[in-house]
């Protein structure tokens, strides 16, 4: 089911390295981030996010400079671009106390981006810029929540994930209507990833299934922290 993309496959030596270094990433931001005031602490964080909008930034500036930039495949309404690019405006909000943004972007991305991570759709090897991209703002983003909850104390809360499951729904509205207008597969709306994904699990009806699957990962990733309360930031 899973094949191999110029030289990338799924489950190799290779993906177990990405995966190992998006691991030691994420625990050496830990580790740093939690012996750190909280001002600081939220700078780092903030540079992840910036991070993750500047690669993908980057990488559509790119794509634009050399004649290749797509309509059909580049523009960034992937769920995971529309993460990178929003990431660091709704970590924002953090420094004074605001979490719903935030919440959100936890629910999408545990719920979809890492689903990148486990199961790579992409077109590229290393060191293609675009092989690059692909892995700072997909192991990015999920280090950078990940961080929010383990570092800056962000306690996802249950209006986050009615928020985060509305927020979806509004954005495959508007992923839909572009594709239907420019014969794009933005979200995967009009067909299954052609390297191979968990949604070949889903049948037909793999979008049903899909916003099932959605509602009940958020609740699932709420659960670790139904009893808490979001920590007073002064």
């Amino acid at each position: 089911m899973f094949t191999e993309t110029f030289g990338f496959k799924s489950f190799s030596i290779e993906h177990g390295i990405c995966f190992l270094l998006t691991l030691f990433v994420l625990i050496a931001c830990v580790l740093v981030g939690r012996r750190q005031s909280f001002t600081t602490a939220y700078r780092l964080g903030l540079s992840l996010a910036w991070a993750a909008c500047g690669f993908q930034t980057v990488w559509m500036l790119h794509k634009g400079a050399n004649g290749t930039f797509s309509i059909q495949e580049n523009f960034p309404l992937h769920l995971c671009n529309v993460c990178s690019l929003l990431s660091p405006f709704l970590v924002m909000p953090l420094r004074k106390g605001v979490t719903l943004p935030f919440e959100i972007l936890y629910y999408w991305v545990l719920t979809g981006t890492l689903q990148g991570i486990l199961t790579p759709d992409m077109d590229f090897a290393f060191p293609y810029i675009g092989y690059v991209k692909y892995w700072v703002t997909h192991s990015g983003l999920v280090i950078l929540v990940l961080y929010g909850v383990l570092v800056l104390q962000v306690r996802p809360s249950w209006n986050g994930v009615k928020m985060a499951f509305l927020a979806i729904q509004v954005w495959a509205c508007i992923a839909l209507i572009f594709n239907y207008l420019t014969g794009s597969n933005y979200g995967y709306l009009m067909h299954k990833p052609s390297n191979g994904s968990l949604f070949d699990y889903c049948g037909d009806h793999y979008i049903l299934v899909a916003q099932v699957a959605f509602w009940c990962l958020f609740c699932l990733f709420w659960l670790p922290f139904r009893s808490a309360k979001q920590p007073t930031v002064i």
